[in-house]
């Protein structure tokens, strides 16, 4: 569990400043993660819509985190305004800042 902490702390800390972090405990079933009614292996990358990255971490063998990140929110200048969410896998399709 130590190890698993350490992980926590330097990957929250690491992506803290460029996108939104979340995560959520999930089942870990027949050597997979179970998310979003599928089965994932650990640390594969998985992409959901509107636009987010997820990737799975086994905690036991019955338990299982995934973590997610999604575009950031930047400040705006006023005048600008952001693009709708774009076709595409994340990151690329993360918003862009519009300005005239």
């Amino acid at each position: 569990m130590t190890k698993f902490r350490t992980y926590l702390v330097v990957l929250i800390t690491a992506t803290l400043f460029l996108a939104e972090l979340s995560w959520q405990a999930t089942p870990y079933k027949k050597g997979k993660c179970y998310f979003k009614g599928k089965f994932y292996e650990p640390g594969e990358k998985i992409y959901t819509k509107p636009c987010s990255i997820w990737s799975c971490i086994k905690t036991s063998s019955t338990h299982s985190y995934v973590f997610g990140k999604t575009c950031p929110l930047p400040a705006i200048r006023p005048g600008c305004k952001l693009s709708p969410t774009k076709e595409g896998i994340f990151p690329k399709c993360c918003p862009d800042i519009l300005c005239p």
